[in-house]
């Protein structure tokens, strides 16, 4: 017999959503709650975020690209006192509302829920841009005739004609014979 003191911990191991860098949007509930923007684990990797220890912290900051009006981001490990950097907490999120409304607003999001924005970096600059958004409720039509190029080509089908089968059944008096001749 043993025993096991305390109280077990119900931790509940945590799933990504996506395995490419995605920053996720909050949904904005209610007036006066947060507008909190989280990195998952792909983003964190590849931005290069640190968790706030020893005196390391990470930065981020979003902007757009005026040519072809996207949203971009770039992190630092450092403070930068020309740009508007947001220390990003332990648990790689931050909030602010100009920024959450800013993105919002460029991206024409709804923010009644979650949105992802997936990122990916710009090659041969030091920032990422966000490539396309996605929410919980976006359901992807996939129009396989049109991707694959498969014509259609609808066939009639030619008409059966069916003709009645009928098959004789035994009468109860034929069956009785047939039973009390067996008994």
């Amino acid at each position: 017999m043993g025993i096991d003191w305390g109280v077990p911990a119900q931790r509940a191991t945590k799933t990504e959503k996506f395995t490419t860098p995605v920053v996720t949007m909050s949904a904005f509930a209610k007036k006066g709650s947060g507008r909190k923007l989280s990195f998952n684990k792909a983003a964190v990797d590849s931005l290069g975020l640190v968790k706030p220890e020893d005196g390391k912290e990470s930065f981020v900051t979003f902007g757009r690209d005026t040519a072809v009006n996207k949203i971009v981001l770039a992190a630092s490990l450092t403070e930068n006192e020309s740009m508007k950097f947001f220390k990003v907490n332990k648990s790689f999120s931050f909030s602010d509302k100009k920024t959450y409304e800013f993105i919002a607003y460029t991206l024409k999001l709804d923010t009644s829920v979650e949105n992802y924005l997936h990122i990916e970096s710009v090659e041969g600059e030091p920032y990422f841009k966000v490539a396309n958004t996605t929410t919980d409720t976006t359901i992807e039509e996939i129009n396989t005739e049109t991707e694959l190029n498969i014509p259609i080509v609808e066939e009639e089908e030619e008409p059966v004609l069916l003709e009645p089968v009928i098959s004789s059944t035994q009468t109860s008096e034929e069956v009785e014979e047939t039973v009390t001749d067996e008994w």
